[in-house]
């Protein structure tokens, strides 16, 4: 850690000596182009919204998890035998995608619960639906509905005198399912609202960290930049 803070540390201090490092031609010339890139993308953050920025933010947790997910099947397909590789790569992939997930949860939240309804509905409605066609046809589905509900109850010490009118039957099942939706939908909230929050605090930072640098250094961000980060790995320095 001592190492990499020192060589960082390094290489700014190389930056900061100006003219002594830009006589080479191509060398100024590449760091003209860093400083030109810089300013735009630090004056880019410096004035975006939170929203903006978790965007940003999902998009690149998208990238990570396509990324980790192709090096953890090349792993596989290889037979590599390093477990905790793989391991490390299955858990990371994993964080990125519910990462990515709980930001599209909170920002459009309205989309994904509008994707599952259709779903929802079928399952809360259906019973009653189902128990109204055996009142009306004489048929038998809603026991049929019920069975995997009795072997729940049994699995949890309860028991449940399953009623004759099917649609009793049935409106106990659509009882049952709303409250597994329900469950499901606070479940996702209590999940996917701290990854969210987390990533909102990153972005809230990074954009501060990019009006400081665009209000002490207007001029010349990427010196400002540099500066902060020599100064940050410093500071990292003493205690490491």
């Amino acid at each position: 850690m001592k190492l990499l803070l020192t060589l960082i540390m390094t290489f700014c201090g190389i930056y900061l000596a100006g003219d002594m490092v830009r006589q080479n031609p191509t060398l100024n010339a590449l760091l003209s182009s860093a400083e030109k890139m810089y300013a735009v993308l630090n004056r880019k953050v410096a004035n975006t919204s939170i929203i903006d920025g978790l965007r940003v933010l999902q998009r690149v947790y998208g990238v990570f998890t396509i990324t980790l997910a192709i090096a953890f099947a090349i792993t596989i397909a290889l037979s590599y035998s390093d477990t905790a590789l793989s391991a490390i790569l299955a858990i990371t992939c994993l964080t990125a995608t519910f990462a990515w997930f709980s930001i599209l949860w909170c920002l459009d939240h309205k989309r994904v619960v509008s994707a599952v309804v259709p779903n929802a509905a079928l399952m809360v409605f259906g019973p009653i639906a189902i128990g109204v066609m055996d009142l009306l046809t004489g048929t038998n589905f809603t026991s049929i509905l019920a069975s995997p509900l009795l072997q729940l109850l049994q699995l949890t010490g309860l028991t449940w005198n399953v009623p004759s009118n099917p649609i009793t039957i049935g409106a106990v099942s659509s009882v049952v399912f709303t409250a597994f939706w329900l469950a499901q939908y606070a479940i996702a909230w209590a999940l996917c609202f701290p990854f969210a929050f987390l990533a909102a605090l990153t972005a809230a930072a990074i954009m501060a960290v990019a009006k400081a640098i665009d209000r002490f250094a207007p001029k010349k961000p990427f010196v400002g930049a540099v500066v902060l980060v020599l100064i940050t790995c410093s500071i990292a320095l003493v205690y490491a």
